[in-house]
């Protein structure tokens, strides 16, 4: 196992370039008990969310249903959590200003030295991530504690005022409890709520989808898929689209693109791939499954995904794309693995890996689907953090109704109550914590 070497920073007072005098009596009230965080969706309901467009940083709304956008903020948004009516937002990397969820009243309240990459709220307590350092400040008193410094902090997460859990990015989870002074490595999320577990479960370079392995052998990644086999050209070139563009003309005005069932670029490749897999071509109308789904978040990523097997024809939005189709490949405990072309312009086919987090930054929503065809057993597969119905396809990793183990202890050994797996690891919950005082 890797060393780790962490420093536990409990209560140490930080103060910000605003700080001012605090009652001392309310932050100690506040922290003589343990209180729980919870952690909410970061969209306002299932059909808005949030996002900051790459240009500029504005923070914008999108409403799901009508398409319509909607500008929120125009700032440098470079994180922002939805808490309430109002969403705190991380502005030009050091300043955390609390906003109405239709962008009015700014307040800034807190400044930092170093730029935030993550932050959780609450109505007392914001935590934050800055420099490999998960920090927590107490609004009311205006405190803000160094809670654990390590060299690689991947993501973290917090439980209540004194428990907050992290990974390393190299298959370790800590949980640090401040109240006991405990620190516990190798622990199991059950909570199961972000990209959290262990990369290494994601190493797969290939998927095998009912019989027909990803990426097929005639568009690798980093191929592309044109008539000619090379990248499509701006209109200088006389090709068809403008330079920085990605390629996105339609059906025939593009001299290099291939185009297939009635669509091209990301479409058309799609659709192509789609016919590999299950050897019958998706009507556009009559096979198109209409639900959305909103991933702007990670757990709602993860939701989502978790409910579409592999095979199935996604066709997504996010802050750099109106309309993109991709294949998923793999779904695992930690992100997906998926099949597509023109993401990045020119046409270019990619095999690409994305963690949940990663994933709702790239594609906030999931507009319709071609849905999978499997065949899924009655019978369970599993793993060390999750359950599935395999397909009956021989090879096939497909998985129906992937979830996370629902554990239940017998004379001390987790045993899920849907699939039977075992194991001899104890879980360190809050509750079992409480349940030894």
């Amino acid at each position: 196992m890797k060393k780790v070497i962490v420093f536990i920073l409990a209560l140490t007072m930080i103060f910000s370039a605003s700080s001012v005098s605090f009652a001392a009596d309310s932050y100690a009230e506040y922290f003589s008990e343990e209180r729980e965080f919870v952690v909410t969706d970061n969209a306002l309901d299932w059909s808005t969310y949030f996002f900051s467009d790459e240009e500029n940083g504005y923070l914008y709304s999108r409403n799901v249903d009508t398409e319509e956008i909607k500008l929120i903020y125009a700032q440098n948004v470079t994180e922002h959590y939805l808490w309430g009516e109002n969403l705190f937002c991380v502005v030009n990397g050091k300043n955390i200003v609390k906003i109405t969820v239709t962008g009015q009243n700014p307040q800034t309240i807190l400044t930092t030295t170093k730029d935030i990459d993550q932050l959780y709220v609450n109505d007392d307590l914001i935590f934050y991530l800055m420099d490999n350092a998960i920090y927590r400040y107490h609004i009311d008193s205006k405190t803000t504690d160094s809670i654990v410094q390590n060299d690689n902090i991947y993501f973290f997460y917090p439980y209540s005022n004194f428990v907050v859990e992290w990974g390393d990015g190299n298959g370790e989870v800590y949980r640090l409890d401040l109240k006991t002074r405990s620190l516990v490595s190798n622990s199991i999320d059950e909570y199961a709520f972000i990209e959290e577990i262990n990369l290494n479960s994601a190493s797969s370079s290939t998927a095998s989808v009912h019989g027909e392995s990803l990426p097929l052998n005639a568009y690798n990644s980093g191929s592309y898929y044109t008539k000619t086999g090379d990248e499509c050209k701006p209109v200088s070139e006389g090709g068809c689209h403008l330079a920085g563009e990605i390629c996105k003309n339609n059906v025939g005005t593009c001299p290099n693109c291939k185009d297939y069932n009635g669509g091209a670029q990301c479409l058309g490749f799609a659709h192509y791939v789609y016919k590999q897999i299950w050897g019958v071509d998706v009507d556009k109308e009559t096979d198109k499954n209409t639900q959305t789904y909103n991933t702007s978040s990670a757990p709602a990523a993860r939701a989502a995904l978790w409910g579409l097997p592999s095979g199935t024809h996604v066709r997504v939005e996010g802050p750099h794309t109106d309309r993109h189709s991709i294949i998923i490949a793999n779904v695992t405990s930690t992100g997906v693995y998926f099949y597509h072309a023109n993401g990045s312009g020119k046409c270019k086919v990619e095999y690409e890996y994305l963690t949940f987090d990663d994933y709702r930054k790239e594609y906030t929503a999931i507009l319709f689907t071609y849905d999978a065809l499997h065949t899924f057993r009655n019978t369970y597969s599993f793993d060390q953090n999750t359950h599935w119905n395999p397909c009956s396809t021989n090879g096939c990793n497909g998985k129906g109704n992937l979830e996370y183990h629902n554990f239940s202890t017998v004379s001390g050994i987790q045993i899920c109550d849907d699939c039977n797996y075992r194991t001899n690891i104890s879980i360190n919950s809050i509750e079992s914590e409480n349940a030894k005082e």
